[in-house]
Order: structure tokens, then sequence, then C-alpha cells
């Protein structure tokens, strides 16, 4: 059955011509679909790949919503049933015409005249909602494409205007191999300002910093019935899979022992600072301007296996190399103690660090530290790497 309506030549005149109806009853019926759109570019959006997946579309009431969860795009037009040779007064709106009972073209059109032609089929609808404020600092097991994943949910303040507020992030760390925790990669996902879950690009295993082939993204949500899940949108397919679900990931610090003795741990525990890896020849080497303070921020090789910290009942935190201060922060574990955090003022976001290990007075954790290089590679710059190093506290 056709979804358009059927338009008379007289009325086809008075609609190009007059005021808009007040409900010309097109997406009757349809309001309990959703659309995927297969074929054309969402408006205002542009990318040298011309490659759009993910894009859907809701009909609501006489209107339209244009959206994509997975980056965050979100529109909502005027919507008349109508075929291609229809105008309306509106500055930005759409026309559609169904042409099976699965498909539907659709055309955006502005006052611009730059008329966007896309059509869409009928798609199963993502059920999602925002994450909770009952899974704040809290961690989940995740098994995305048969890599296991920690997915910890991170509420972070913030600032903006003066006025305090604050968000949830995500922080998706690959479960390391036991023989080297510090190969891990963490990959953070921030929220997109529409709709609801948060988005980031899907890892590809033993491949950092990379988003995933074929432009590949995660949405991180919360179930209708309350369980943190993940849908994978595949790019080059256009494709969703999911939801797949997140259950609590259990923490290696019984819940008998002390937030104090944990503390006092960090605080006495004499630390082993395990062998940096080697230096980057060139891509991971980065220069800062010192301005005559000597090392300031950055710790030599030499100074490396006698870092020292302090870290206070208040959240707070010091890094000490000898006398001087190399860095402050803030620092907390997650609610179930699986991971620690620690941010610098020179870092936005936190990264939070696995609990490798514990036992009665040892406490191992990996942290990346700002090391100046063996040789300046620089000229007026001060020259400097980021390992990942394990530390451990014992008694």
């Amino acid at each position: 059955m056709r979804l358009a309506l059927l338009f008379t030549a007289t009325s086809l005149l008075l609609c190009t011509c007059g005021p808009a109806p007040e409900d010309d009853g097109g997406s009757a019926g349809m309001n309990d679909q959703e659309y995927l759109m297969v074929t054309g570019q969402p408006y205002g959006v542009w990318n040298s790949y011309e490659s759009y997946p993910g894009y859907r579309l809701r009909f609501d009431g006489d209107s339209v919503q244009l959206f994509n969860p997975f980056t965050g795009y979100e529109k909502r037009l005027r919507a008349y049933a109508a075929d291609t040779a229809a105008r309306f007064a509106d500055t930005l709106y759409v026309t559609y015409d169904g042409v099976t009972d699965s498909t539907l073209q659709l055309v955006v059109r502005s006052e611009e005249g730059d008329d966007v032609q896309q059509q869409y089929r009928i798609t199963e609808p993502l059920a999602y909602r925002d994450l909770s404020a009952a899974t704040a600092d809290e961690v989940y097991a995740i098994t995305l494409e048969g890599t296991d994943y920690m997915l910890y949910v991170v509420e972070v303040e913030v600032e903006r205007n003066g006025q305090a507020s604050s968000m949830k992030t995500v922080e998706l760390t690959a479960v390391p191999p036991a023989s080297d925790p510090r190969r891990a990669d963490v990959r953070v996902g921030f929220p997109m300002g529409f709709g609801a879950g948060i988005t980031l690009p899907m890892p590809v295993p033993g491949e950092r910093h990379r988003p995933g082939s074929g432009g590949d993204r995660l949405l991180v949500s919360e179930s209708p019935s309350g369980q943190v899940q993940a849908h994978i949108l595949r790019g080059q397919e256009n494709r969703v899979e999911g939801p797949v679900l997140g259950y609590p990931y259990p923490s290696l610090v019984p819940d008998s022992v002390p937030t104090a003795n944990l503390l006092h741990l960090l605080n006495a525990g004499q630390i082993t600072v395990s062998s940096p890896p080697p230096e980057p020849d060139s891509i991971g080497i980065q220069y800062v301007d010192l301005n005559g303070e000597g090392t300031g921020r950055l710790v030599t090789h030499g100074e490396l296996p006698h870092i020292d910290f302090e870290f206070t009942d208040d959240g707070r935190y010091t890094l000490f190399s000898g006398d001087r201060v190399v860095q402050r922060g803030r620092w907390s574990f997650s609610k179930g103690r699986q991971f620690i955090a620690m941010r610098s003022p020179s870092t936005m976001f936190s990264t939070a660090r696995l609990i490798e290990a514990y036992g009665p007075g040892t406490l191992t954790f990996s942290l990346p530290i700002d090391v100046q290089t063996k040789e300046p590679r620089g000229v007026r710059l001060t020259s400097y790497y980021t390992p990942v190093v394990g530390l451990r506290f014992g008694l």
C-alpha cells in the first residue's frame, strides 16, 4: 500500500501556493515506526568518505525527528506527505512519499534551495536510555567481538560559565593479559548532547588509538530494564548489532578491607617501579617549554625508580621526585574499588587504572608518567614521552 496521500491537480496547486494545512494527516499510522537512512546525505552534514551510517528517522505527528544516536546529530522538521513537486511556506521542512510499505522517499527542503534527497527503510528501533545515577563509578564486564573489556562509568564534575555541573563519561579498557597489564589501552567516550547514551569509536584489539575499521562505533546506554548495554554500529554495512549486556566486574579487594587500610598502604608502602618500555623513535615523543624550571613536571630515567606519592583522605595526591613536586591532582577509588582514578590539572579527564594485584600488605596498579628522554630530541623545547609503568606498593 502506498504511504503517500493522493492529491488532485487542484489540491496540489493549493498546496504549492497557499499556507500549509493545519493537519495533513500524512504520518498517520507511521508514528510507531523507525526508519534507517540507506541513501542520501543528512542535512548539514558532509564528510570526505561520503558515507553516513546510523542516521534514523521517526515521525512525531506533523513533524519528523532526524537523528543519529551514534553521533549526536538531531533535527526536528515539519513534514508534509507530498510528491517532489510540492512546495510549502516553511523555511526548512521535509516532504515524503512512501514507495512501498517499507521504503520511504524524503526530501529536505530549505529556503536556500539546497534540496537534500534521502531514502529510508523500516528498521528495528533501538531500545535505550541515558545511564542512570546508579551506574556512576561502577565497573562492568562486557565482551565485544570476542574480547573482554572493563567499562567504567565516571561521573565528571565540570564548570561552565561559573556554574558547576556533572556529566558521565565511560572508560573502556581491554582486560589485559596477566603477563603485561600495562599494554592495556583506555578509550574514553563522551555524551553527545542529544538523546541518550555515550558514544565512542569501536576499539580494535591490539591496535592503539585506532577508531575501528569502517567507522564502527559503540553506543553505551542503559536498557529499559536498567542494565548497562552497548550497541555496535557497523559503518561499512550500516547495520547495528546488539544490545550486548554488561555485568558487574569483580574487585580484587575484599569488601571487608576498610578503605582507610588501602590509604595507609598507598602512603606507607614502599614503591617498586617497573622498568619503562623503550623510548619511541619519533611517534610518541612530545615537547614542552620548561621556562628554565629544570625538569619541572618531568621525571628523569634516573629518578623514576625513586618516585613517591602522597594520597590524602580528601581526594588529593602529590607525586614527588626526591624533594621536588612533579604533579598534583585528584584521586579516588571506583565504587567497587576495582580501579584507582587519578586526574592532574593538565588533563581534563582522569584515567582509571585497574588494580592489578592485591594481597595482605600489597597493591599494584600501572600509571602513565611523563619521562624526559635520555638524549634531547629538540633544540629549544625539552623532549619527553609518557610510558605506562607498574607501581607496586608493599608494607
